[in-house]
């Protein structure tokens, strides 16, 4: 497998598991708008929202980051400007998603 087709699986892998993630918070939207945020807690702290919600943050950052990352690949000139576009677009979608990551845990795990 060469080395398009390897990063083409990798972005539909990543993609696959969102779609039924999708459906599942569309279910689950009375929780997600409620304007009280106990409620809110105690549904984050539910132990498959909080497996569904890790995974989603984890396919959606690495799809993100690897279609920005086609983008810059695509379109900025080759040289220092895409080396540094391509690492400050990894950096930016593994401190957004780890951000995102450690919340979920945190919630999860009764820090707030």
């Amino acid at each position: 497998m060469n080395e398009a087709s390897k990063h083409w699986s990798l972005l539909r892998a990543a993609a696959l598991p969102m779609i039924p993630l999708f459906f599942y918070f569309v279910t689950q939207l009375e929780y997600l708008t409620t304007r009280s945020r106990d409620v809110f807690i105690g549904w984050v702290k539910q132990p498959e929202t909080t497996a569904c919600l890790l995974l989603f943050i984890l396919c959606a950052f690495y799809h993100g980051s690897q279609g920005i990352g086609e983008i810059i690949e695509d379109y900025v000139p080759p040289g220092n400007i895409k080396t540094l576009s391509l690492r400050l677009n990894q950096a930016f979608f593994f401190i957004l998603g780890g951000g995102c990551f450690y919340a979920v845990l945190a919630i999860s795990f009764g820090k707030f």
